[in-house]
């Protein structure tokens, strides 16, 4: 609890408002993955990740992920992506920017939280660019192609693609 009010007091210090009255982080247990909502969270955990460095880290940087898309997805958008719409789905060609820079700010939040060294978050965001290097599915499809169709083939994708 200590490191997510870390994360948060990160954020809000990043962007220096906090658009909601009660944000609350929802652990739902074993499975993967993780979704965000307005003013919550929910993200599949167990507390086994807490047994070691390396995977208490990973965890920590994919709740600062799943935190800071309440600012970046949530209220700073693509227009095709509110209001979302659950029944046909919400295409848009640039989720690929709202994850990357997501993902660019998971990895700073960290940092300036004291949460990991620069060495810590240098080796974290070298393996994310290896795990896409290895993926034989960005020789298919464009950046583009690939946030327009995200949910075509379930949330992890084609299996041929991953």
């Amino acid at each position: 609890m200590n490191d997510l009010q870390k994360i948060v007091q990160a954020s809000v210090d990043l962007i220096g408002d906090i658009p909601y009255q009660d944000y609350t982080f929802i652990a739902i247990g074993p499975g993967g993955g993780g979704i965000e909502h307005l003013n919550s969270t929910t993200f599949a955990f167990t507390g086994e990740s807490q047994n070691n460095p390396q995977s208490r880290l990973r965890t920590l940087f994919f709740l600062a992920h799943e935190y800071f898309h309440h600012y970046n997805v949530k209220r700073i958008r693509p227009i095709e992506l509110g209001p979302f719409d659950y029944d046909q789905g919400s295409r848009t060609n640039q989720l690929w920017i709202s994850e990357g820079l997501t993902v660019y700010y998971e990895y700073l939040l960290l940092r300036r939280a004291g949460l990991c060294s620069d060495e810590e978050l240098l080796e974290a965001l070298r393996k994310n660019i290896q795990g896409f290097e290895d993926k034989p599915g960005r020789l298919y499809q464009t950046l583009l192609q690939a946030s327009y169709e995200t949910w075509s083939d379930g949330p992890f994708g084609a299996p041929e693609m991953r």
